[in-house]
């Protein structure tokens, strides 16, 4: 059953599909950081595996990105921006401290796309907040 209001102009509650994204996008940088350790045959099939997930985390990206209205293409660009900058602030960060002589450990291959989905989540939080928070304001 829908979840609508009985008001004028008030957008129904729709959830963005994100457990697809999350799974398939946690599945592919794991099993490619485990098919780095793998001997030949293991880690063929391994990146191969990741690979195909990755694929599928991006289809169903595409796919939700084509069902989605502008407010949700509005959200999603602001949440790549924030997560994109974020990532882009915090290597800049690690990478001077490293610089100026401080130890501070490298980032593994999987904590980059891990990272970056979760910037990403939060920039989505961010905007949806305040894109409802600037709808309150104009009424």
């Amino acid at each position: 059953m829908p979840n609508q209001s009985d008001e004028p102009g008030a957008t129904p509650f729709r959830p963005i599909p994100l457990v697809p994204i999350y799974t398939f996008s946690f599945l592919s940088a794991l099993t490619v950081s485990l098919g780095f350790r793998f001997e030949h045959s293991a880690r063929a099939t391994l990146l191969g595996a990741g690979f195909l997930f990755a694929a599928i985390a991006v289809a169903c990206f595409a796919w939700f990105l084509l069902a989605a209205d502008e407010s949700f293409k509005v959200i999603n660009y602001r949440a790549l921006v924030f997560g994109f900058v974020s990532f882009l602030a915090l290597t800049l960060v690690f990478e001077f401290l490293r610089a100026f002589g401080l130890r501070v450990p490298p980032l593994p291959r999987f904590a980059v796309p891990v990272c970056m989905i979760v910037l990403w989540t939060v920039g989505l939080i961010l905007a949806a907040s305040w894109l409802r928070f600037g709808e309150g304001r104009e009424e």
